[in-house]
């Protein structure tokens, strides 16, 4: 249930209709769309 949701939120934020390939889990012919749908992480926790 979450993947439909995050497609409808990067559709939404995005502006537009968006064509996925459940394949290659990718959207189709759209890089900024494509960014919304992963994130940059922070750097792990340096204990020593």
């Amino acid at each position: 249930m979450a993947l439909p949701m995050h497609l409808a939120l990067a559709s939404w934020r995005v502006g537009r209709a968006l064509k996925w390939n459940p394949d290659k889990e990718t959207l189709i012919g759209d890089k900024e769309a494509n960014a919304l749908l992963n994130r940059t992480y922070r750097k792990g926790w340096d204990l020593v």
